[in-house]
């Protein structure tokens, strides 16, 4: 064979230590590395023309009952395969050697809310996926939509899944036996969705002949303290395996990615005086689920131990499914196709604010405000949806919508997750972005300040100085080669320390939402662009001129990026060139992003004239 000498083939694997205790299987197995549990340098990559010849017959199986490795025999002595129970803060959980775990997850989030989006062509499942739901979808006598699980697998290859379910249930009901919170607020999650019909409990002659396959999902809840309304969400994990190692998500596509641009709907957000913004209440249990499906949503309660077990199936599209978001926002688009005709200003309205269950729109007026949520409720009642948790910076609007259907002071755009370092929110009564701050673990190796970096999510770039500073702490603890529980050099500990002491004073920055655009003024998009050696980037602003001259000029920041320069030395002209393409990437999407304004002729004497750029 031929062979190929470099300085480092990969990272070091497994990427945290494996849990051998658990793996009592293999002990006594003659292994081609007998320090396989511990991450360690890669020495040698054999190719997929080799590694054939090296394997002989016999195979060992790991734990039968849990995802667990395969042992197999080659010539080089057994190698262990497949996911393993890792050691991670004195914590077992499962995970692959070789696998994306939740910090890489993070990392890989953060660097593409640091890209430019890109439209994504449709790919053949999500084709297929789309078939099925143009074919299957169905409306009832009240409008509401009822959706098919769009199953891309054989029904046939779930194997049992209702003892794994039982197990993981009882291990919930010993944890809310020890937390009466917890267990009073899940009694009232299910009694809400027993009253309401989201499920209903399965009688036991429902499977006639017993021989039809069925699902019975395993479900936890997290307690989520910063929400106002809805603290307990009932998670569903549609992906624990069966007895053969399939999982109800494994089996249905995910459907094309209909989420909306969130960019775009910040700018729109920004654009006009009068800005409001409200979530549909229960997105997904809106939409139900044709009856013949319902039987792979199934899942196990009790309010009491002295009760016996009892079954529940959903009726309504669940939270947990990996087609769940598809069928959330696709149903959206076909009310809009279906009732866009006689409620337009809210098809429209809808189409540019809607990003996932949350709602965000600014106009000119108080009466343009009033009116269009008139028009967008009952475009979403025509679909038996509720828009709640209303709120305006502007009294006269709020007074025009029920009070119980309106929300606190402040509207949080967090990109629906937990615990992020920085979160954007606005506040209504001041009618300023503010960033809402997490303390950083206090402990600092590389992973902890990974951890804290990857966090940071700030799509607009209010605050990117801080995050181009963060980037260039990933950069320095990569070029230091240290370990992920190592502490790194003092000179990074220095920089990392004072970040972490100044990060808190973010809390202060406050970020007008209104860019100052009023009818009839002119507005110049401006843009910025500049490099060094250690990064660049591009800022792109709104200077908006009262065509009449009775308000002074006003500068508006709208988006801003960086990026670090790459390891490998590159000119600074080149640098600069790349500058100049982040920045004409952005001026891009800030121009398609107000394709409304440009369409609305009120700002313009003449509708032609576009909008200036400099």
């Amino acid at each position: 064979m031929n062979s190929f000498v470099v300085d480092k083939v990969t990272e070091r694997l497994p990427t945290v230590s494996v849990n051998n205790l658990a793996l009592i299987n293999f002990n006594n197995l003659p292994l081609a590395d007998d320090s396989y549990s511990i991450p360690g340098d890669i020495d040698l990559l054999v190719g997929a023309s080799v590694f054939p010849h090296l394997l002989l017959s016999h195979k060992v199986q790991g734990q039968p009952d849990s995802p667990s490795p395969v042992a197999l025999e080659t010539v080089l002595g057994y190698v262990i395969v497949g996911s393993a129970p890792a050691c991670i803060d004195n914590c077992l959980s499962v995970s692959n050697c070789c696998s994306e775990d939740p910090l890489d997850a993070a990392v890989r989030k953060f660097w593409q809310i640091e890209e430019i989006d890109a439209p994504h062509p449709m790919c053949p499942d999500d084709a297929a996926c789309e078939e099925i739901y143009s074919k299957t979808t169905t409306r009832q006598a009240d409008g509401r939509y009822e959706v098919a699980l769009p199953f891309k697998g054989d029904v046939l290859s779930l194997g049992d899944s209702l003892q794994k379910a039982t197990t993981r249930f009882y291990c919930l009901e010993r944890k809310m036996l020890s937390s009466p919170k917890l267990k009073e607020a899940y009694d009232s999650v299910i009694l809400e969705y027993l009253e309401k019909g989201y499920i209903s409990p399965v009688l036991p002659d429902t499977d006639a002949t017993q021989s039809l396959r069925s699902y019975t999902i395993s479900h936890h809840g997290v307690i989520r303290e910063d929400k106002v309304t809805s603290r307990l969400r009932v998670v569903l994990d549609a992906s624990a395996k069966t007895t053969t190692q399939v999982s109800l998500n494994d089996i249905l596509y995910s459907g094309k990615n209909l989420q909306g641009n969130i960019f775009n709907i910040m700018v729109n957000f920004r654009l006009y005086r009068i800005a409001f913004s409200a979530d549909i209440r229960q997105m997904f249990l809106c939409i139900g689920i044709r009856p013949c499906d319902r039987r792979f949503q199934r899942i196990l309660y009790r309010f009491s131990p002295q009760e016996p077990l009892k079954t529940y199936e959903f009726n309504r599209v669940c939270f947990g499914l990996t087609s769940s978001p598809f069928h959330a926002l696709r149903t959206v688009k076909q009310l809009l196709s279906d009732e866009g005709a006689s409620f337009p200003r809210a098809k429209e309205t809808v189409d540019t604010g809607l990003y996932t269950d949350d709602f965000v729109y600014s106009v000119d007026s108080d009466e343009e405000a009033i009116s269009t949520a008139a028009e967008v409720i009952a475009l979403f009642k025509a679909g038996q949806f509720d828009l709640v948790k209303w709120t305006c910076n502007s009294q006269r609007v709020l007074d025009s919508i029920p009070p119980s259907h309106r929300l606190s002071s402040v509207k949080e755009f967090d990109d629906s997750e937990p615990h992020k370092v920085l979160g954007l929110c606005w506040s209504p009564a001041t009618d300023c972005f503010g960033l809402k701050i997490s303390t950083p673990a206090e402990s600092c190796t590389k992973r902890t300040i990974l951890s804290c970096v990857a966090r940071i999510w700030d799509v607009m770039g209010f605050v990117a100085p801080v995050v181009l500073y963060a980037k260039l702490l990933i950069k320095q603890l990569w070029l230091c080669e240290c370990d992920w529980d190592d502490i790194p050099p003092e000179h990074i500990l220095q920089q990392w320390y004072r970040f972490k002491e100044e990060l808190p004073l973010l809390s202060k920055i406050k970020i007008p939402r209104h860019v100052g655009i009023f009818a009839g003024d002119i507005i110049n998009i401006v843009g910025f662009a500049d490099a060094s050696e250690k990064a660049y980037g591009g800022v792109v602003y709104f200077h908006v001129r009262d065509s009449v001259g009775l308000r002074e000029n006003e500068f508006h920041l709208i988006i801003a990026k960086s990026k670090v320069s790459p390891r490998k030395v590159i000119s600074l002209a080149r640098l600069e060139l790349c500058a100049i393409l982040v920045l004409s990437n952005l001026i891009t999407k800030v121009m398609e992003a107000c394709n409304n304004l440009l369409r609305n002729k009120q700002w313009f004497d003449d509708p032609k004239r576009p909008i200036e750029t400099e």
